[in-house]
């Protein structure tokens, strides 16, 4: 048999249950952050700190570079002078040096110079037979010189003769050249002459 429990008295003099506490979870209670407890004056002095300690670092390291900049402006202040000098001495080198040494190295050191070859023609003039032309190419690969003179008669050799004799002299100069002539007859001072064009070309080495 259920029994009602009817509760007569006013609201007031009624006594209230109490409400059940829900377990507290000892997990998520040690993970919790009270904000409050925090120490944020010693934060925010060890930040200040370190940002006093960071602008120090920088400062220092900037003067440092600044005075290697110094010191570098300095060193071309004093360099300046001798760089206008150096300029001068390239200048020179480029505009005199350089041309007199590509004529040395073009006629007088290569293997066949043009000074040989305008000693043997003075050397192997025979009495009969004069100059009154010569050219050279004497640079790069393809080299070549051009001559042209007069031949007269001597005792015991004809013009033609005497020629022939000069112009193989002449090629001992540069035995590897291969030359060419020809020859005309022409009339200096009333005597008869024989006139002739000599081309010797030779590959250099």
């Amino acid at each position: 048999m259920t029994m009602i429990k009817i509760n007569l008295l006013p609201p007031v003099f009624r006594v209230a249950k109490k409400k059940k506490k829900k377990p507290v979870d000892a997990k998520a209670a040690g993970t919790a952050v009270d904000l409050n407890s925090l120490p944020w004056k010693w934060i925010a002095i060890v930040a200040g700190a370190l940002f006093f300690i960071l602008t120090l670092y920088f400062y220092f390291d900037f003067m440092k570079l600044n005075k290697k900049m110094s010191g570098i402006n300095a060193n071309m202040a004093i360099d300046q002078p001798k760089m206008q000098g150096l300029k001068v001495l390239e200048n020179e080198v480029a505009n005199t040096l350089i041309p007199e040494r590509d004529f040395l190295m073009t006629n007088v050191l290569n293997k066949t110079p043009i000074t040989n070859v305008l000693q043997k023609l003075s050397e192997d003039l025979s009495d009969g037979i004069w100059l009154d032309g010569f050219t050279m190419n004497n640079s790069g690969k393809e080299r070549s010189f051009q001559m042209k003179g007069l031949a007269t008669n001597i005792e015991n050799k004809t013009n033609i003769e005497q020629i022939e004799e000069y112009l193989q002299k002449l090629k001992s100069v540069v035995p590897n050249s291969q030359f060419t002539y020809s020859t005309s007859t022409q009339t200096f001072e009333k005597s008869p002459v024989t006139a002739f064009n000599a081309e010797y070309k030779w590959k250099a080495d």
